[in-house]
Parts: C-alpha cells; structure tokens; sequence
C-alpha cells in the first residue's frame, strides 16, 4: 500500500511539473504571437554589441540579436551566432516574464563538419531550471562525428537586466 501511494504520489508531482512545462510553452507562443507585429531592435556584435540603426545586418556578422518588447519591457531576445573557425551555427530564443526574469530558453545548434544538430530547451522557475531537455541527431545521412563537435554552449541571462547590450536601461526608457 506504501508504495502504490509513493508511485502516484511520484505521478502527480510528474504530471504537475509538465503541466508548469506546457504553461511556460504556452506562455512563450503567447509572447511571439504578441511580439510579432512590432518590429524588433537588432544589433549586431558581440564586441561591442552595437544597435543596426536601418535594422540590416550584414552577412558577415558572427552576432545578430534581435529584441521584442512589449512596451518598454523585452519579452523575446533573438541570437543567432556564427563561427566559421569552429564550424557552427547557433540560434537561441530567450523568453522572459513581465517581471523581466526569464521563463525559457531554446538552442538550436548545427555543426555541419560534425553532421550534428543539437537542440536544447531550459525552463526555469524563481531564477533555478526547472527541466533541461536537451537532443542531438544527425544533420543528414550519414554518423555523427562527435569528436568534430564543439559546443558553444550559449549563456543564460536570467533577467533582462544581465543582456550584454549598451545601456539597456537607457534603451528601455527610450521604447516607452
């Protein structure tokens, strides 16, 4: 009786944190949904991260990051990052709350040399991740070679506050 009551007890607490996984997901399509009619701020970088005044970014960037707002408040930041040295390209969304701390955050990354594409999702509750999923398959036919793969592994901004563009609180006043 004992452990038919710790297995639904385990089956609840499962069930309740992939509930609080679908209402972040929902809450993030919500974000896009809102965000996309309005034109998003891109910069180009990463040093220094400099704001593209007619929103064009050159081929040749290695960093372009494109933030949605709603208001004066980032809701969606954008990466997309290249390394011809290393032979990788990489996009990771950042989702953030209202309260500017952030929800989600997707990765997808392909290293062609290595016939890899990985793609790694975070949710994060109170500012801890809650659940990592993360997945690597083959770009196309073929194995994988592994020992050709270098991860970028791309930081995680906990809150809007620790986005490494200039002046982001001047940036901010400036959308309201």
């Amino acid at each position: 009786m004992l452990v038919v009551g710790l297995l639904l007890s385990l089956h609840a607490s499962a069930f309740g944190r992939s509930k609080r996984l679908a209402e972040i997901d929902r809450y993030c399509l919500r974000v896009q949904a809102e965000t996309s009619g309005t034109p998003p701020l891109i910069f180009s970088g990463p040093d220094p991260w400099v704001e593209l005044d007619d929103g064009t970014p050159d081929s040749d960037d290695d960093a372009v990051a494109m933030i949605y707002t709603s208001g004066p408040a980032v809701r969606w930041v954008l990466l997309h990052l290249t390394s011809a040295d290393e032979g990788w390209v990489e996009d990771i969304s950042y989702y953030f709350r209202e309260d500017g701390t952030i929800a989600k955050r997707e990765r997808h990354v392909e290293a062609p040399a290595a016939n890899v594409e990985l793609d790694v999702t975070t949710y994060y509750q109170s500012g801890r991740v809650m659940k990592e999923i993360a997945h690597h398959h083959a770009m196309h036919r073929g194995r994988k070679n592994l020992s050709e793969f270098n991860d970028p592994d791309a930081p995680a901004y906990m809150t809007v506050d620790d986005l490494p563009f200039p002046d982001p609180s001047d940036l901010w006043r400036r959308l309201a």
